[in-house]
């Protein structure tokens, strides 16, 4: 097929030609070994070093993985951990609502909409599972959180491997029957 339509590249000619090779992932290998990392932000446009840290649990829909995943089960953990703010998966099919936990509104994908908080806040973001935070973990002012527990770590341990080899910070919570 690539005959026909002309086409004479490949990955070893790719590699061949390459000087190097910019990423958001620096930490994972590429297609060569010389990296240079870049963000996704203009960073002169970004107030560092800021407190208060806005702590922002990132929704997925759980309850497609394991029926345990409950709102009370869910609301119990970000309690416990301070998370203020939810911003919810779109195939999240349940309305959503937890105690003293504010519902983030917005139509922009994850990533967009906290490129842009984070221009002026300090996030920590957490959440279960998504990869969305293999995107962020290495975006100024944000600071990339997974929770586990051991069923999803038995049952995706390939993600969390990934997870923790992007230098993402791993927590333990409690099993669903605790």
């Amino acid at each position: 097929f690539k005959k026909v339509i002309h086409v004479s590249w490949n990955i070893e000619k790719i590699k061949k030609i390459s000087k190097c090779h910019y990423t958001i992932y620096p930490n994972q290998n590429n297609i060569i070994s010389n990296i240079i990392p870049i963000s996704l932000l203009n960073l002169e446009n970004i107030n560092l070093g800021l407190t208060h840290p806005k702590k922002i649990f990132l929704g997925q829909p759980l309850s497609e993985i394991d029926l345990r995943f409950t709102s009370k089960y869910i609301n119990k953990i970000l309690n416990k951990i301070g998370i203020s703010y939810y911003y919810p998966h779109p195939r999240e099919n349940t309305p959503v609502s937890f105690k003293n936990i504010n519902i983030i509104q917005s139509n922009k994908i994850i990533e967009d909409y906290l490129l842009e908080l984070s221009k002026d806040s300090t996030i920590e973001l957490y959440t279960f599972f998504s990869t969305a935070v293999i995107n962020l973990v290495n975006t100024p002012n944000i600071k990339c959180y997974v929770l586990y527990n051991e069923q999803l770590l038995s049952k995706f341990n390939n993600l969390y491997d990934i997870f923790k080899h992007s230098n993402i910070t791993l927590i333990q919570v409690n099993d669903f029957n605790e």
